[in-house]
């Protein structure tokens, strides 16, 4: 007759025998999960409410500043997304965050260049990167965009580089209303048929 002492010994033996490993590997997959990502990530249209034709970034750090070494990244990045002949200058003073909510004194017109800097932490696209992360966007402000809100919440502030003046902007889309030379031919055509469909009405009535 088998002791039941024993027996559960045995059983418990066993399991532990099987358990092990899994808790090891499971100790594995829990060190590297814990292992906080510090690469800055890649910005997207959508981080801003805006009209965003292009992006570049995200850069480790806040490039904000005028130190020649912040000056050049961003020169390069603004020429990555076409602002190719940026003379270091700002449209405004840099734009100092609270919220979201990104509200220039200037009015954004046309095609527009903006930076924006967010910290490390809860509420960045990009938490555990040491200084946080900048970016830099190209967007399509329309005939007048007055305030544009960020995807996420951490940022500290924003720069304006370069916006349309409002004539260009207005000239630009009035030129595009003006019709291609193949739309003059079809309107001219369109006239002749109806004159002469007039001239045929009047001579029958004649």
């Amino acid at each position: 007759m088998k002791h039941p002492g024993f027996a559960a010994a045995a059983a418990l033996a066993v399991g532990l025998a099987f358990a092990a490993p899994a808790a090891a590997r499971d100790h594995g997959r829990g060190h590297r999960d814990d292992t906080p990502d510090t690469s800055p990530g890649v910005c997207g249209l959508a981080d801003l409410s805006a009209d965003v034709a292009a992006c570049s970034g995200f850069y480790e750090g806040n490039l904000l500043n005028d130190s020649p070494s912040d000056l050049l990244s961003q020169t390069n990045a603004l020429a990555a997304i076409g602002l190719a002949d940026w003379d270091g200058s700002i449209v405004e003073p840099q734009l100092d965050l609270d919220s979201q909510t990104v509200d220039f004194t200037t009015l954004l017109t046309g095609v527009s260049y903006v930076g924006v800097h967010w910290g490390a932490g809860s509420g960045s696209p990009s938490p555990y990167t040491p200084g946080g992360v900048t970016a830099f966007y190209r967007l399509d402000a329309g005939t007048g965009l007055d305030a544009f809100t960020l995807a996420f919440s951490s940022a500290s502030g924003a720069r304006l580089y370069y916006t349309q003046p409002l004539a260009v902007t207005a000239l630009e889309r009035g030129a595009q209303a003006v019709p291609e030379p193949g739309a003059w031919a079809l309107m001219i055509l369109g006239f002749g048929v109806v004159g002469a469909t007039m001239r045929r009405r009047r001579a029958a009535i004649a």
